[in-house]
Parts: structure tokens; sequence; C-alpha cells
């Protein structure tokens, strides 16, 4: 594969994309008007909330919302080290779900799937509806009240399947109501976040500038990795500092008093939307292989680090034993290895 030179990384970016696009909206089945009269209808109600700001709902401006929000989080060294270095955007390719990737020139694109994040908008609007009774507005396959919780696990497995073999994000069309629609859109912020995350990871990690991980694929110059343990281990520390990055941003503005007026950072509510992540990322296949711990074990290895050994063993046994999860999420849920709270700050 000939290297070709860039001049920003904007032009990296764009470069990438023209040589890997294939849109998913050539096998997308386009929307019914009723469902695009809904959808209007919320982004014009988001445009008139924002002060007239240009609401897009495209992926590409998601993508750089989402980057535009973590770098508020990051230590200013490594935003003036990233500064004009890294784009990120969305890719219109069904192969890969996310990828960073580096130019000759030390540009750095992060790319996230446009086809994955329609996946994820589907997914966290089922499974928001399957634990509200009720929230659906509008369904293009059945009236609201007919559709069961039954109906929507049926569809979920549906969805998840079809794009396992496929790659690609169909599956039904659904709108839910104002107050389900505020839970599904934090989760789905969060998933997006700690996708992007883990590829900041990876970036932060120094991964790309290592050559025992580092190699160009002639297909999609993605980061593949040379030896299996060495592989997990560039995935597990991406992981790892990818939850830093989410958890900083997740608590960014909210966190909370005890009662002696102390700082709280409990991440009850963060660490139960991760384990809805990895519980899709195994139904979507994903399993152990030469590049990627199985997903349960990337999910226990980041609460081990996080919170200890017994709150991870409890995580890994209520996969046999559904009843742990109340036990795992009784009282709040607080970092052990207090290091964690000096990592961003350290990086200065």
């Amino acid at each position: 594969m000939v290297s070709v030179s860039h001049s920003s990384a904007k032009e990296f970016i764009n470069y990438l994309r023209f040589l890997h696009e294939n849109p998913i909206s050539s096998i997308q089945s386009g929307p019914n008007k009723e469902f695009q009269k809904i959808h209007e209808e919320k982004i014009k109600k988001l445009n008139q909330s924002n002060e007239h700001q240009n609401v897009s709902s495209s992926h590409n401006h998601i993508a750089k919302e989402l980057w535009e929000s973590l770098r508020g989080i990051l230590p200013s060294q490594i935003v003036d080290d990233l500064s004009g270095v890294i784009a990120v955007g969305a890719l219109d390719n069904m192969s890969v779900n996310a990828l960073c990737a580096k130019s000759v020139d030390g540009y750095i694109a992060v790319l996230i799937n446009t086809g994955l994040m329609t996946l994820l908008n589907k997914l966290s609007k089922m499974q928001i509806a399957s634990t509200r009774p009720g929230s659906i507005r509008y369904c293009n396959r059945a009236q609201p009240e007919d559709i069961s919780v039954a109906t929507l696990k049926k569809w979920n497995l549906e969805v998840c399947e079809h794009y396992r073999h496929t790659g690609k994000p169909l599956g039904p069309q659904i709108h839910l109501h104002s107050d389900a629609e505020g839970m599904h859109a934090t989760q789905l912020n969060i998933w997006e976040m700690y996708v992007l995350s883990h590829e900041i990871g990876h970036i932060l990690c120094g991964h790309l500038d290592s050559s025992k991980f580092v190699t160009k694929n002639p297909l999609f110059g993605m980061i593949e990795t040379l030896e299996e343990n060495k592989s997990h281990e560039m995935e597990s520390e991406a992981d790892f500092i990818g939850y830093i990055l989410l958890r900083e941003y997740y608590h960014k503005g909210s966190i909370r008093k005890s009662p002696n007026n102390e700082s709280i950072k409990d991440d009850r509510g963060l660490v139960s939307i991760l384990i809805t992540f990895y519980n899709l990322l195994y139904l979507l296949g994903a399993s152990e292989s030469t590049t990627h711990p199985h997903p349960l074990d990337r999910l226990c290895n980041i609460v081990l680090n996080a919170y200890g050994e017994k709150v991870a063993e409890t995580l890994a046994d209520s996969y046999d034993n559904h009843g742990l999860l109340i036990k795992l999420f009784e009282r709040p849920l607080v970092v052990k290895n207090m290091a964690i709270e000096g990592i961003l700050s350290n990086a200065e």
C-alpha cells in the first residue's frame, strides 16, 4: 500500500472516508412519513431550546460533538498535544465498528461506524421500552399498546442477529414518549462516548506509536496487533483508560455530597449502562479472539481495576445468578483504587 501524505488531520480523515466509503443508506429502508414527521418535530424543538443553534442529527455531527465534550475533561497538556493533530468523525462502512489510524505525517483519525451508531440507537430504545411499559409513542410494526416486553426482546435478538451476519442496522422504527426519551438519550450518549473513549484510550496509551502493536491494513488502514497476548493487553489498557475518561465525563457537573459534605462519585448508574453495553457486544457475536478478550472478561477487568476483586467476582457470578445484581447495586459504587482519581491529572 503506497503511503499518502496529508497536510492536516481534516484532510487525512476525509481521505479515509473516501477510501472506505460504503454508505449504509444504500441498504437501509427509509423511514415512513409518520416516523419522519415525529423525528422532524423533535429536531425543531431541540433547535428552539438551544438558542436557535442548528441541531443536526447527522452521524458525523454526533461524532464531532462527542469529541468536543470529551476534550472538555482531558488535561490541558493532552489537549495541547492533540490540537491540530486529531480529527474525529463518522464512517459509512459496515466492515468496522470503530477505528483509529495514524498517517505518515503524524495526523490521527478516529472514526465511528454510522451503522453502529444507528444500531445502538435502535437497541437503546428497545431496552428502555422493555423496562418502562407504555413508553412507546410510535412503532412502524405494531400499535404501541400491542407491544409487549416479550415482543421487544424478540425484536432485540432479531436486530442483533441481523447486524451480526450482515452488518446492517435494520429493525423496527420506534419513537418514545418524552420521559423515556430522556433516559434513552442518556444511555445512548454514554454508549457512544465509551466507543470514542476506548479509541482515544489507544492513543493515550501510545498504541499508535508502537511497532509491536501497529501495522497498516491495506483494506481499512486499521490498527492490527502482531501478537495475541499483546493484543489482549492493548485492548484491556484501552478499555480501562477509556472507562476513566467516560467516568470523568459522566460525573462532570453531577458530583454528589456525602453526609459529611465530602464529594462522592457513585458509579452505579454508569456501571449499569456499561453492563448493558457489553451484554450487547456479546449478543452481537463478540467473543474471545486473537485481537480481543471475551466481552465479559473485558467488563470484569474494568470493574476489578476500579472497584476491587469482590465487586468483580459478584459481577461475574451474576451471569449465573441474576439475583446477585441486586447485591451489586444495593450500595454506592466508589472506586477502590484511589490512584484512578489522579491518572488524568498526572498526565499533565
